[in-house]
Order: C-alpha cells, then structure tokens, then sequence
C-alpha cells in the first residue's frame, strides 16, 4: 500500500499486474490518479464516475435500443449487443449524465471521458471523445479505430465554456459523447 508522491520524471509507463509467488494474487485498486510534476501532489481524492442518463443532441443511429443512451449505458461494456453507429464525419452523439456529483464536493480536477469503439469496414476511421459545456464543445485527439472494441480515454481538465478548471456545477450539466471524424 502505498499513499503519497514521488518523481516521476523518469517515468513513461506505469503498470498494474495481478500475481505472487503462489500463483494466487487479489488486488484492490481505487482511485488512482498521475499528475504532471508541475501540479504535485492533490492530496487525499475521489473519482466519481457516471454513465449516461439521457440524449443531450444525437446524430448517430441506436441499435439495439431505442433510444441513443441506452445504447451505450452500461457499466460493463457489451459488444454489439447495444450500440450507436456513424460513418458520417461530422456527426456527433452528445450524452447528459445528470447531477452525479454529490454536494459536499467542492474541486474538481478534471473530467474524463471514455467510450469502448471499434470500426466495421475496411475503411480508416477514427473518432474523438467530445465534451460540452453551456454551448461550448471540445473534442480531445483523433483516435484511430482498430477493428476489435478498444477502449479510449480522454482527459479534459478545463470546462470548454470558460476554458478554467471545472466547477462542479459546469460538470454536473455538462454534455458527454462521441464524434465521427473520419
């Protein structure tokens, strides 16, 4: 167990693994977090996750749901059981998560947002995980899509409307979702 910080200026990699020398291993691992050298240590955090309540502004096509955020709601990925889909660049799915963070949190140090993706065709495709907020939107980098599901992260540290660090409120209305670029 370890709590605490340390350089990490040498690092480029960080991995966690299951085993021991019975061959009989259990982890618990909460809430872990990296920072740069130039925001140190954050003290003693907790990291809220959410999934999708509700449609915001949907471009893509549901399938296997009738509605877009049910399609991609679940907290155990599931294939192509329950999906959205777009080959269209341009075309952009945006998710409301609701009111998830709870009152007594007063700092928020970012907000990430995950989608599990894959492409169906032969063609390159890639996408970008988008956030909004009040009217403003931000999409993170162009993620290639291979043709197995991956899983892709992107970190927004600011709120997009006013390009400062989040206040609960502004994350707690945000909008969540995926676009199509190519």
């Amino acid at each position: 167990s370890y709590s605490g910080s340390f350089d990490i200026s040498s690092v480029n990699s960080i991995c966690f693994g299951l085993g021991s020398a019975s061959g009989v291993s259990n982890s618990l691992i909460d809430d872990v977090y990296v920072a740069d050298s130039g925001t140190g240590f954050l003290g003693d955090i907790t990291v809220y996750s959410a999934l999708p309540t509700s449609n915001t502004s949907v471009q893509w096509t549901p399938n296997g749901a009738g509605s877009n955020f049910q399609c991609v709601n679940q907290s155990a990925q599931d294939g192509d059981t329950t999906y959205v889909s777009s080959s269209t660049p341009g075309q952009t799915d945006l998710y409301s998560c609701g009111a998830f963070l709870p009152t007594s949190v007063k700092t928020v140090y970012g907000a990430v947002v995950t989608t599990f993706a894959r492409k169906d065709d032969a063609q390159n495709r890639s996408i970008a995980n988008v956030i909004q907020s009040n009217t403003f939107q931000t999409a993170g980098p162009l993620l290639g899509l291979p043709s197995t599901y991956q899983r892709f992260s992107t970190v927004f540290q600011n709120d997009p409307n006013t390009n400062a660090p989040w206040t609960p409120a502004a994350l707690n209305a945000a909008s969540f979702g995926i676009r199509m670029v190519s």
